[in-house]
């Protein structure tokens, strides 16, 4: 869809369905940068119980294919969830954890984010963001993996969980913004 949508104040531009106050699909050409953005929703409910030091968040995983060799890429994940024990999650690219200065450490685990400062009980529904900066080095293809690591055997974390009970759907996301340099 190459055409321009105005729907209920919202402006999409290759797409006939904005969700945002403008929706562009494809390429960003600005001031002579290109911005690429991918975006991989995840929908329906997803529980996933460590039975050993960390397991990948499978639904999460997003590749793409990079438009230029040394851009910047910013990786955002936002995540509603239900986690037991203290826990972290991590972010790798092609299986290396991504090195970030905003990761925080709970306990003797250093990690993108805790999920959980409880004592190793249940924690309620909670929702994060975190970004961490990737800069490629000539990479053809990049594949971004989420971990989530426990200090403890069954922990579970639940994705797209609202409430104790309720499951939503489309809450948890992870959005790939490459930068030309």
């Amino acid at each position: 869809n190459l055409g321009m949508t105005l729907k209920a104040g919202r402006l999409g531009i290759g797409t006939s369905e904005p969700r945002a106050a403008l929706d562009v699909r494809g390429d960003i050409h600005a001031n002579g940068c290109v911005v690429q953005v991918v975006t991989n929703p995840v929908v329906g409910p997803y529980a996933y119980t460590i039975s050993g030091a960390e397991i990948e968040m499978a639904a999460l995983t997003t590749s793409f294919t990079p438009k230029f060799s040394d851009s910047l890429v910013l990786v955002q994940v936002y995540l509603s969830y239900e986690a037991d024990y203290n826990a972290v999650i991590y972010i790798r690219a092609n299986g290396k954890d991504i090195p970030t200065g905003q990761g925080r450490s709970y306990g003797q685990q250093e990690g993108v984010i805790p999920v959980s400062y409880d004592g190793n009980n249940a924690s309620t529904p909670n929702s994060s963001t975190f970004v961490v900066h990737h800069i490629l080095s000539g990479e053809p293809n990049v594949e971004y993996k989420i971990y989530y690591r426990a200090n403890t055997n069954n922990a579970t974390i639940r994705l797209n969980r609202g409430y104790s009970s309720v499951d939503e759907k489309g809450m948890c996301y992870v959005v790939i913004t490459e930068i030309a340099q």
